[in-house]
């Protein structure tokens, strides 16, 4: 494993490791209020096993994690990779979103309690383990001293109904990734391969309402729910960590792509949280949301991030609280605004075919054009 964390901190242009001494604990369980057991791998330096602990909440799979947890524990933190409720070996019944927030709060009660806890916790991770961090930071901010997330925003509503409209691709492809996760390998494999056939067989289906039985073969509960509600609806509440935005205490750094279907949403985030007078760090790269990179950036600010709040290294913090990526010059620039200070500038077509700034004289139609 020290072989692939090798390359991922390449990859990633990470600091140098602490150590490679890593030890991993695979037995570490939960157990939630109602019962639940939820599972989770335990990855730490061994020279320091009780150093500042990184949870990540998933419900992908603990295995794809566990090497984020590696590059961590390597740079002296401890890493908590946990597998959701109702996934790859936790208890209970998978409700995308819906028990995010009180797992989330139960998981960081538990590691609080924990003998190798030195009482210092943050949260890591993309995507769904993103929206975890929202969650859990928003039904226990006490407990948690800093948030990094990257491609995620606190309101799925609006990722789910972007411009009021619900999102079919995205829910339908979401949907059917989770139905074969589980599954044995070459059940997985055969799906991954026929996955454009059945999804576009779905996406044309007629009704609306019969895609999910098209694309998974019966009805889902999940997507007739979301279906059935539209974003004014209180049956999005539960999942819309942004009302308790104002609650997070813990700093937050965001990494959000330009091209990822969360960006408005998560800049949205960016925006309460300081009109709740916070200082969230923002860092915009050229990315859509299934990409690499978005995570290796992340990491890398997170690392940094997590020095300065977790471990007082105030040599981490960047000059300014905003990172940008310029598409059109292709380069990157820091500001202390997003979006940056500007003034309008009004320009004015030129008898070249060219912009300038002042207005052109006055002059005859050209002879050459019809009346």
């Amino acid at each position: 494993m020290s072989v692939a964390s090798r390359i991922l901190e390449r990859l990633a242009r990470l600091p140098p490791a602490f150590t490679r001494d890593v030890g991993v604990d695979r037995s570490a369980t939960a157990r939630m209020p109602d019962g639940a057991v939820l599972v989770a791998t335990r990855l730490f330096p061994r020279d320091d096993p009780s150093a500042p602990t990184v949870l990540m909440r998933t419900p992908y799979g603990r295995g794809r994690f566990e090497i984020l947890g590696r590059l961590f524990a390597e740079r002296g933190y401890q890493a908590i990779v946990q597998s959701v409720r109702g996934t790859f070996g936790s208890a209970g019944t998978f409700h995308p979103f819906r028990n995010e927030a009180a797992d989330g709060r139960a998981t960081l009660e538990w590691i609080r309690a924990q003998p190798w806890c030195n009482g210092q916790i943050a949260m890591f991770g993309p995507s769904y383990l993103g929206f975890s961090q929202w969650a859990a930071a928003g039904a226990a901010s006490r407990l948690v001293q800093a948030l990094a997330i990257q491609v995620a925003s606190s309101d799925r509503r609006a990722s789910l109904y972007p411009g009021g409209a619900f999102f079919f691709d995205f829910a339908l492809r979401w949907l059917f990734q989770l139905h074969h996760q589980e599954r044995p390998v070459l059940s997985r494999l055969i799906a991954k391969i026929f996955s454009e056939r059945t999804l576009t067989r779905a996406f044309d289906a007629v009704p609306v309402d019969n895609a999910d039985t098209s694309a998974l073969g019966a009805p889902s509960k999940v997507f007739q729910d979301w279906l059935s509600h539209p974003p004014d609806s209180e049956f999005w509440n539960d999942i819309d960590a942004s009302r308790h935005l104002h609650e997070i205490t813990a700093p937050v750094s965001l990494t959000a792509g330009l091209y990822d279907y969360n960006l408005a949403a998560q800049l949205a985030d960016h925006r309460a949280l300081k009109n709740a007078g916070h200082s969230p760090q923002l860092t915009l790269g050229p990315w859509k949301h299934l990409e690499l990179a978005p995570t290796f950036v992340g990491l890398r600010e997170a690392l940094a991030w997590f020095d300065v709040h977790l471990k007082n290294d105030a040599s981490k913090r960047r000059e300014k609280s905003v990172r940008a990526f310029v598409i059109g010059i292709g380069e990157w620039r820091e500001m202390d605004e997003w979006p940056p200070v500007s003034s309008p500038l009004a320009l004015h077509l030129r008898e070249d075919h060219g912009l300038c700034a002042t207005a052109a004289s006055a002059s005859d139609p050209d002879p050459s054009l019809p009346t």
